[in-house]
């Protein structure tokens, strides 16, 4: 049975469209399982708000600062999906599988011969495990769109080679793709490995070495001097709006150092794409860090990638056995020194502006140009050192369905960001009906992997400000430790102004206009404050959060809004399910307006449902109301449940109790009284 599927593999293997369906399958296997469970993420946001905003003839205005030409592919994007994440994510996936197909064109051009070792290129590169950012979707339609220009331009610069009488088309398509480089800046390093290409592909053409050279040379003329244009346009018209050429300048004050420093990053950050992003493949998960379905899901993906990815190469080796596919050694070489002139080629533009590369978010992004290099390289050498066929089958089915397995736990994390970011606008709906403009949310130690102050800006205002048609951002939100880095925050202190911008985006206000928020899930979201939640209620907190609490000024919030806000349906899906967050998130509401009934019949609901709180804290509104009200056994019953879980908040217990004492001066009975008195002890 198995010889006979063996067989029928192998007889397709060299069908015109085997290879692009066999990574189509692949880049499926790897990026498609949790699509339909992914949102939006980091600077998605804020190219959608500028979308809600202005449409999709906003986005040249956008981009101006950095990318001006990238303006047409969100225009494009933005017109055909709106704000649905599903379409997005697609896309990209699509761009990358067309990538792939894109590289394998390429190399199958080059080095016909290694029509195998072709293949594992082709997987190897669609599945690199260095780059962790494939479900921000709608920012990396874009990169993957000009990496599959930038291949595609490379594939059909090479067809021109071989089809005489079609060389003027496949010129032209691939000079209209290069202008790729003008909307992203990734591969335009990369572009020199275009006369190394064409130098092997001429090989066996011109076996002279000073004739080949000439002829590549010529034929890459056209595409160097669009090239050419490019860096003048980009250096000296453009100038350098964001990342400056940091290297050239330490280069010209001290020439020594400057090229000590250059060889250090360079080895650095080969090292980094290289052994650093495989080695996370190896790092297996567990079901007390990452839950059953992530964790079981894992060892699924993995089982089944290994089945398909060792049926897939076994049929494809198997053919070459048949004497149909005849590899040629030096041609081996060749990949392999390609591969590291692309890995070099790869970073010189990140090099000259001191970018260094991490397998990290945000940082690996800068992996995609090395892609194409990495690929490369693995698969010379897995040839060179695996000679016997069922070694390299093993290694490379094992090194396919691990990176695979990774990728599904990548998009875990993902989604669970996603989970997360739902949650914590819902319960800022819930505590916060509405605000007044101008207003700042502050916080710091947010949960959020994948967004940045920036990033939450842009829903924030979707949900207090969703009729906005200008440029001029209602509300701001503060990661408080890095606006105080990077200046923006000069102080935590009042009456300060706070002017910032993004893009075509600006936000002016003052600090004394400022909400303090903490949420550190399963913990519900809390509003920090001087009298209801400060450092001495909530314990450890940091010195910094802390710090932030006596901005926080609870009159910004409109606590009686006849238009509740909430976050935007038609992204982030219906109202979720009302939990133990909703009773705390409406008591603490309904505690700042002193409306103890409500407070009471919130907890009358939360007990029936069953609902009780991760984090004592969270007693402390009910708990008041107990007080306000002189119910003295229930008050009573919420301190020893506290108690129970930890003493460490009896703080907030002692602090909520002085405090209705001294503005009721009420006469509690003795029991309680006493426990008080034993609790101060």
């Amino acid at each position: 049975m198995l010889r006979k599927v063996i067989d029928r593999l192998s007889s397709l293997t060299t069908k015109k469209g085997f290879v692009p369906i066999i990574l189509l399958l692949f880049t499926l296997l790897a990026f498609a399982p949790l699509i339909p469970f992914l949102g939006f993420y980091w600077d998605a946001w804020p190219y959608l708000w500028q979308y809600h905003v202005f449409g999709p003839s906003g986005y040249p205005a956008f981009v101006a600062s950095d990318r001006p030409y990238s303006a047409f592919i969100f225009q494009i994007l933005t017109y055909l999906f709106g704000t649905r994440a599903i379409y997005y994510h697609i896309f990209t996936l699509l761009c990358r599988w067309l990538s792939g197909w894109a590289f394998w064109w390429i190399l199958q051009q080059v080095w016909s011969r290694n029509r195998t070792l072709n293949i594992y290129a082709a997987i190897l590169f669609i599945l690199y495990p260095g780059f962790l950012q494939q479900p921000i979707a709608l920012p990396y339609c874009h990169h993957f769109s000009h990496m599959a220009l930038f291949l595609f331009s490379v594939g059909a610069m090479l067809a021109a080679l071989c089809d005489r009488k079609r060389s003027w088309l496949y010129t032209v398509l691939a000079l209209i793709a290069q202008l790729n480089i003008f909307s992203l800046e990734y591969f335009a390093s990369l572009e020199f490995i275009r006369p190394f290409l064409m130098w092997f592909m001429l090989r066996d053409e011109i076996p002279d070495t000073k004739q080949r050279l000439k002829k590549a040379m010529r034929l890459w003329a056209p595409y160097l001097v669009l090239l050419a244009f490019f860096y003048y346009w980009r250096i000296f018209l453009f100038s350098f709006p964001t990342y400056e050429p940091k290297m050239l300048n330490e280069l010209s004050q001290d020439f020594s150092t400057g090229i000590f420093n250059l060889m250090l990053q360079a080895l650095k950050d080969l090292l980094t794409v290289t052994y650093g992003a495989y080695k996370n493949i190896f790092l297996f998960p567990k079901v007390s860090e990452v839950g059953y379905f992530a964790a079981y899901g894992y060892w699924g993906i993995l089982c089944i990638s290994l089945i398909i990815t060792s049926f897939i190469l076994i049929a494809v080796e198997a053919k070459e056995d048949r004497g149909r596919t005849q590899r040629d050694p030096k041609q081996g070489i060749a990949v392999f020194v390609t591969g590291l002139l692309s890995l070099l080629f790869a970073g010189v533009i990140f090099w000259i502006t001191k970018l260094s590369v991490r397998i990290e978010f945000a940082w690996d992004r800068l992996t995609l140009a090395y892609m194409f290099g990495m690929a490369l390289l693995i698969a010379s050498l897995v040839f060179w050192l695996l000679r016997p066929k069922h070694l390299r089958i093993a290694f490379t089915a094992s090194l396919v369905s691990l990176t695979i397995a990774f990728h599904f736990l990548n998009a875990m994390a993902f989604k669970h960001d996603w989970d997360t970011f739902k949650d914590f606008f819902w319960q800022l709906s819930w505590r916060v009906p509405d605000l007044k403009e101008n207003t700042i949310i502050m916080t710091t130690l947010f949960p959020l992997k994948y967004y940045s102050d920036n990033s939450l800006t842009a829903p924030l205002n979707w949900m207090y400000d969703p009729e906005s048609k200008d440029d001029t951002l209602s509300y701001m939100f503060y990661f408080s430790d890095v606006r105080l880095k990077v200046g923006r925050l000069t102080a935590l202190e009042k009456d300060l102004p706070v002017e910032q911008w993004y893009r075509s985006f600006s936000f002016s206000g003052n600090s004394t206009d400022t909400v303090v928020i903490r949420y550190d899930p399963p913990g519900c979201l809390q509003v920090l404050d001087v009298r209801y939640a400060n450092a001495g209620i909530i314990p450890n907190l940091t010195d910094l959060e802390a710090a932030q609490i006596p901005l926080s000024n609870l009159d910004r919030i409109i606590t009686s809004s006849l238009d509740e806000k909430h976050p935007p349906i038609e992204i982030v899906g219906e109202e979720i399910e009302h939990g133990w967050c909703y009773y705390f998130e409406k008591a603490d509401l309904a505690r700042q307006t002193a409306d103890w009934d409500v407070v009471l019949t919130l907890k009358d609901e939360a007990d029936a449902a069953g609902f009780s709180p991760r984090n004592p804290s969270e007693w402390l509104p009910f708990f008041e109301a107990y007080l306000q009200t002189e119910q003295w056994d229930k008050a009573v019953d919420l301190i020893h449940a506290s108690l129970a879980v930890d003493d460490k908040y009896t703080p907030g217990i002692l602090f909520t109790w002085d405090r209705v004492m001294s503005e009721r001066h009420l006469e509690p009975p003795g029991e309680i009284l006493a426990l008080i008195a034993s609790l101060r002890n």
